[in-house]
């Protein structure tokens, strides 16, 4: 669930919580409720490094992926199981994209 959903469905609980005599209001709250906190809690089950991780992935947009591997572009290295070669990414070109998917020149 991204930093977005999560914004949003604090923004419903807030307006809900408005019409406090209503028991679906009640019911929708007490569900915003229990789906952010499974959110959360999701995480836990990673150590605090890969946790964070998976929080940056989950709440981050593709292209904000994108930006992140070209700062990072110099320290990827890829790996060929079968011929046990391996490629660095070629610094003259920019990590781009290629539909839904990232395009990473190699060396």
């Amino acid at each position: 669930m991204t930093n977005e959903v999560l914004t949003t469905l604090e923004n419903c609980k807030d307006y809900i919580e408005q019409i406090k005599d209503d028991a679906l209001a009640k019911y929708l709250i007490k569900e915003i409720d229990k789906t952010i906190k499974n959110e959360v809690k999701e995480y836990e089950q990673y150590t605090p490094e890969f946790a964070q991780v998976i929080k940056f992935y989950k709440e981050t947009t593709f292209e904000q992926h994108n930006a992140f591997l070209n700062i990072i572009y110099d320290k990827l290295t890829f790996f060929d199981a079968y011929s046990k070669t391996s490629y660095e990414v070629d610094d003259e070109y920019i990590i781009g994209t290629n539909g839904t998917f990232h395009q990473i020149n190699i060396k």
